[in-house]
């Protein structure tokens, strides 16, 4: 889903922090010291930063280009999840976690929705999404891997593209155990979230 105005006016750039703003096909750091610009591809805003980040431009380019050939939008796992019973009741447990979640956000501000980020799989920012309707609540999903589809925002997990208090929730299942920079992720997840916020 493309962003809110609302959205583009709390991203920040992942090097100086600086604001983000579009212009033309890319984002583009309001920092003169730093100006950097971020590509857009296929209607995604690629917010990381190539010197310290695990996947580079090109790896993003490269998957999105395989997309639009006509690859498999879904991962292997989620096709075998597709037609095969379910072992476990973590997919029913989360979406019971999440319409709590739902039920429990709104905002002290009138006029502004709830902001939930969501990083991790698009199952997951799906099954958040399907929850929302006729809410006064936006969710970001952020992806972190080339490749993966309906995402709003490709980033570093280490440096999430927003400004500090951008969330009333975060969510991050099957995040923190694939990390080799927990303590990196789970700080951004807390920097990014309103006083009061939910994880």
């Amino acid at each position: 889903m493309p962003l809110s105005d609302r959205m583009i006016a709390m991203l920040r750039c992942p090097v100086c922090g600086g604001a983000l703003g579009p212009v033309d096909r890319e984002f583009v750091c309001s920092n003169s010291a730093c100006a950097r610009p971020y590509p857009v591809i296929r209607g995604i805003p690629l917010l990381a930063n190539d010197a310290t980040g695990i996947y580079q431009r090109d790896d993003f380019v490269g998957a999105e280009q395989a997309l639009q050939a006509g690859a498999s939008a879904r991962s292997l796992g989620a096709r075998i999840r597709k037609v095969t019973p379910s072992i476990s009741n973590g997919d029913v447990t989360f979406a019971a976690n999440m319409r709590t979640l739902v039920a429990a956000l709104g905002t002290d501000e009138p006029g502004r929705p709830a902001t939930i980020l969501c990083i991790g799989t698009a199952a997951d920012a799906e099954v958040i999404r399907s929850l929302l309707v006729g809410r006064a609540l936006e969710l970001v999903h952020m992806a972190t891997r080339p490749g993966t589809a309906h995402s709003d925002i490709f980033c570093d997990p280490r440096r999430w593209p927003f400004a500090d208090n951008a969330a009333d929730a975060v969510v991050m299942r099957g995040v923190l155990h694939r990390s080799l920079h927990v303590a990196e992720v789970a700080g951004e997840g807390v920097r990014v979230l309103r006083v009061g916020g939910l994880v």
